[in-house]
């Protein structure tokens, strides 16, 4: 077969890094401090171009764990870490992929990653019955990857094209509330509601002119706040079989430049251990009544583009699993388990 290599592109990366991690226990106190240094350099030939890209970024992420133990039943915890999110080769690339006879997708080159600074605190309280979980969660995004979608200036049919690609907006601060309770009436049967409440507070312009010597500018200063609620119900008979539904709800969400329309889905599961508990079969259904169905219009002053899709079916899933030598409690692992320790890697 013959290969095109008018646009090949010739990519090259080098990353060396190393982190060093102190942790400690102090009766109901447990901390943890970490930094990682990360050296990443890469090379971009679009020969087709005639150009190279060469990209360095030095960086230094601290992070931070705190834990305290009240008591057997309640905890307290904070953290802070910094990282960053790399573009891929579908964030990247320079070529026009077609979505539509008028809207085509393409990669930013010149697209830098997106630095992140995570703070977090929880408070736990774990009962016999009833058990609670909360979090708050805050995030700065620097450098935040926004996809814009404009008019290049050029037609199709007599139709204005447009054109989808990512770029480095301003920042988005995040800040989300998760609440999480857990309600276990016997031994047979759980419920766990879930509800996240989250804020996006954006900041930054778009402008770019086009083929038709047209000043395209857009605005992505906004702040917007979306909720989602979820049951989980899980009923387990011993030595018979264990059944679990989840339920999700979305409500309506409106950002700078789309809106998605609310939507609510649900999924089923059930098991049974057979061979004195050394296997399981199992049945699962994602979407279960195929109502996860995404509707999002995306506006400009120029343009409305409506996007709706769903499952073509509900998803089910049989499978077996069998343990050899192995039972499954035999596979549980002890994540509570704090040691004083340091760690250095290369």
């Amino acid at each position: 077969m013959e290969v095109n290599t008018s646009k090949l592109i010739d990519f090259k990366d080098t990353n060396h890094a190393f982190f060093i991690i102190y942790g400690k226990q102090l009766n109901k106190l447990y901390y943890q401090i970490g930094l990682r240094a990360e050296f990443l350099n890469y090379k971009i030939n679009y020969a087709y171009l005639n150009t190279t890209q060469n990209k360095k970024y030095n960086n230094l992420f601290p992070d931070f764990v705190m834990d305290y133990s009240f008591s057997d039943t309640k905890s307290l915890s904070l953290s802070y870490s910094k990282t960053y999110y790399l573009p891929g080769y579908y964030e990247l690339q320079p070529f026009e992929q077609k979505l539509s006879e008028t809207i085509t997708y393409k990669g930013n080159e010149d697209l830098n990653p997106i630095y992140l600074n995570n703070f977090q605190m929880a408070y736990n309280y774990i009962g016999k019955k009833i058990s609670l979980y909360s979090r708050i969660h805050y995030t700065i995004y620097t450098d935040y990857w926004q996809y814009v979608t404009y008019e290049t200036g050029e037609q199709v049919n007599g139709l204005n094209k447009l054109i989808t690609k990512p770029i480095n907006l301003g920042k988005l601060n995040y800040a989300a509330a998760i609440f999480t309770a857990i309600y276990k009436p016997s031994k047979i049967i759980s419920f766990t509601a879930n509800t996240t409440i989250a804020n996006f507070d954006q900041s930054g312009v778009f402008q770019i002119v086009n083929s038709a010597n047209k000043t395209i500018t857009q605005d992505f200063n906004s702040n917007n706040t979306n909720v989602d609620f979820s049951l989980l119900t899980k009923i387990s008979i011993p030595n018979w079989f264990s059944v679990q539904t989840n339920v999700k709800h979305y409500l309506k969400s409106k950002g700078p430049v789309s809106t998605r329309q609310a939507y609510t889905y649900a999924n089923f599961a059930i098991s049974k251990d057979i061979f004195d508990k050394n296997a399981t079969i199992s049945i699962t259904s994602d979407d279960i009544f195929n109502s996860s169905r995404l509707k999002r219009t995306r506006f400009d002053t120029n343009y409305i583009s409506d996007v709706y899709s769903r499952n073509q079916y509900p998803t089910i899933l049989a499978s077996f699993t069998y343990r050899f030598n192995q039972r499954k409690q035999d596979r549980k692992v002890n994540f509570n388990k704090k040691e004083d320790d340091i760690k250095i890697k290369f």
